[in-house]
């Protein structure tokens, strides 16, 4: 059986410290770079790029686990010294925040991957459930954002919900609507 790392996307730190005291002190190492299928805990569905528009300015939504090539999204690590990664879809294209407000509900969609701190998401443990490990994914340290983390749009259970940022869940108590599991490939 296969090691299943479980996440919570989190997107645009000041500083990852904060989260890093809060979480248990036995974490898992971030996740490799390579190809995964990404799956939302609470609907248990995979992480896809939505059909239409395809291309640049698609969104990322959930769908029902089918094994189709849009769901299946690759790590590249960008630093070697710190977990931060891009993450690329199945065109080549990288997952990008819309705008750099530290606002909730900016929706994640593929776009030329660039060198655009929008693009960079970085992977952190945060707690153990069920023998599974929570982790967090930031974007940068850019000092004028929050930390916000990805979710399911209104721990929603349907297909094509969109990808979005919105504060993060307490993981003990949260929806788990910003939890995700990574499957290699």
């Amino acid at each position: 059986m296969r090691k299943h790392l479980l996440v919570s996307v989190a997107v645009a730190v000041a500083t990852a410290t904060a989260l890093t005291a809060s979480s248990s002190s036995a974490h898992a190492a971030a996740p490799d770079e390579g190809a995964y299928k990404i799956k939302v805990l609470h609907s248990q569905k995979c992480l896809d790029v939505a059909s239409s528009p395809a291309g640049a300015g698609a969104t990322i939504v959930q769908n029902t686990c089918a094994g189709k090539n849009t769901q299946r999204f690759t790590l590249v690590k960008v630093l070697d010294h710190e977990p931060f990664y891009r993450i690329k879809t199945a065109a080549g294209l990288c997952w990008t925040r819309d705008g750099a407000e530290k606002t909730n509900d900016l929706v994640i969609r593929q776009q030329t991957c660039t060198t655009d701190f929008r693009q960079l998401f970085r992977i952190h443990a945060l707690h153990k459930f069920d023998d599974v490990e929570y982790q967090a994914v930031y974007t940068t340290r850019h000092p004028a954002l929050v930390d916000k983390c990805l979710h399911v749009y209104a721990v929603d259970y349907s297909d094509n919900v969109d990808l979005i940022t919105y504060d993060c869940n307490d993981p003990s108590t949260g929806y788990k609507n910003d939890a995700f599991t990574f499957v290699p490939a």
